[in-house]
């Protein structure tokens, strides 16, 4: 038993670790909800006002830089 505890143990940590390392290289933005994404803070009245304040919480998007 001590085996598998060990083995579960681990490949936790490695999952953990990948996630964060994947999340850290994201540019600053809102943080979405599963399934629904960012779309819970659109107004559907004013939804060219809504995606105004989402766009400032954000960088513009550029490609990434090509490294030769």
């Amino acid at each position: 038993w001590a085996a598998l505890f060990l083995v579960i143990c681990l490949s936790c940590l490695m999952v953990l670790s990948t996630w964060r390392q994947m999340h850290r290289r994201l540019p600053p933005g809102p943080t979405p909800l599963p399934i629904l994404g960012n779309f819970l803070q659109l107004d559907p009245n004013n939804m060219l006002r809504s995606l105004e304040k989402v766009s400032l919480h954000s960088p513009p998007c550029s490609p990434p830089p090509v490294k030769s």
